[in-house]
């Protein structure tokens, strides 16, 4: 089965290759890539059977891979029950990257943040353990509110992935067609 990992931290990447290649050794060749757009563009080359996609990842993130796999698939099918359950879907991971986007505890109404949410994140970790001094409550509470509103987001994707792609690949299937070749890296 051919497999693509797409994790950016190295030790996460290497541990979801070890745990297939012990529980899933049929996974293998294992092929891997640090970001989306990388993503992107060898899972198109290559087709991979198994994509053990992370949401939060440089370039583009885990859902908009995952939304230009359905769209590539709109395209090249034209099953109108395959279509309607992929644009059903694609609407669906749209709405989780909108939360995604929307994240923001402070500005002027209708200001929202790019979509590389980890990134604010990873800026706020830093300021906070690069700093000469103690970090303040209210540094301490954003990022801990950005920290839940994230794992929501995520909880969501995950919840799509299990039911709704899930779905979307049987029909694939029904249809002899390939499917959407995403999972999680926890």
């Amino acid at each position: 089965m051919k497999t693509l990992i797409v994790e950016d931290n190295t030790a996460q990447r290497e541990h979801v290759e070890r745990l297939l290649r012990e529980r899933l050794p049929q996974a293998m060749p294992l092929a891997s890539v640090g970001d989306g757009t990388q993503a992107l563009a060898r899972s198109r080359a290559e087709r991979p059977e198994l994509l053990v996609l992370d949401i939060q990842l440089p370039g583009l993130n885990g859902i908009e891979v995952a939304r230009s796999q359905i769209e590539g698939l709109t395209t090249i099918v034209d099953d109108h029950d395959v279509r309607k359950a992929a644009d059903d879907l694609d609407q669906k991971l749209l709405a989780v990257e909108q939360n995604l986007v929307d994240l923001r505890l402070t500005g002027p109404p209708g200001h929202t943040w790019e979509s590389r949410l980890a990134r604010k994140l990873s800026y706020l970790a830093s300021q906070l353990s690069s700093a000469d001094f103690k970090p303040t409550d209210q540094q301490l509470e954003v990022q801990k509110l950005l920290e839940e509103r994230l794992a929501s987001c995520q909880s969501q994707f995950d919840a799509l992935r299990a039911r709704d792609l899930l779905a979307l690949n049987e029909l694939l299937r029904q249809r002899n067609r390939p499917p959407i070749t995403t999972t999680g890296a926890q």
